[in-house]
């Protein structure tokens, strides 16, 4: 079953991972994880630090990353079948292939260089990702609204995730510079939280797309 097959090969990797590193980091390495440079009280630790700067964090991460990267490609190549055989304007598909493409390249880049290592790769990685992933939700969403898709149960699971996604990214870029520039105390955790709340949408997203496909693996022609 193809719902099956992606939660072992898509969806696990990124929620193990993710969850892995969380519960390492505040188990051996909370204290340090959450200290800044203008030492102020903070109690959650950015995704950035935990996957870049502790190890086996670091590997975890990439591990699972790479995993479901590998097999979303796969997934895009059924995504695309899909499409064309809905009779979607080539143009249309050409485009959301692209965003999927360099969501992905994104996410890849910003993994394997983490922010302690290359800093200016993972934060381009990063832009990459947040913006091609987020034009992907939105158009992805309005398909789904207008019944373009063959599910019409996924625009009603994910309508609101555009704009939550939209507003913890926006979230995250005010509370970085807060932090940066004014160093107040609790800012960083909510940039945090904030990290927390973009990578389990982007996940639920992608799992709910992924539902539309059915409870069998779809043949690619």
């Amino acid at each position: 079953k193809y719902l099956t097959l992606s939660n072992i090969f898509i969806t696990f990797p990124i929620l193990f991972s993710c969850i892995s590193c969380y519960l390492i980091t505040y188990i051996y390495f909370f204290k340090d994880s959450v200290g800044t440079e203008c030492h102020i009280k903070n109690v959650i630790p950015s995704f950035s630090t935990t996957i870049g700067n502790y190890i086996p964090q670091r590997w975890f991460w990439r591990f699972g990353t790479g995993m479901s990267c590998s097999f979303r490609f796969l997934h895009l190549l059924l995504f695309i079948k899909m499409l064309q055989n809905l009779e979607m304007a080539s143009s249309n598909i050409f485009i959301l292939m692209l965003l999927r493409i360099t969501e992905l390249a994104g996410l890849f880049l910003l993994t394997v260089f983490a922010s302690t290592e290359i800093f200016e790769y993972h934060a381009s990685g990063f832009c990459v990702f947040i913006v091609a992933s987020t034009l992907n939700m939105f158009i992805m969403n309005q398909l789904n609204a207008y019944g373009i898709t063959p599910d019409g149960n996924t625009y009603r699971r994910t309508k609101w995730c555009p704009w939550v996604y939209l507003g913890a990214i926006i979230g995250c870029f005010l509370t970085y510079i807060i932090h940066n520039d004014y160093c107040l105390p609790g800012v960083y955790s909510i940039f945090g939280a904030l990290e927390v709340v973009i990578i389990t949408i982007n996940v639920y997203v992608n799992h709910s797309e992924i539902r539309m496909f059915g409870n069998f693996l779809p043949v690619i022609e």
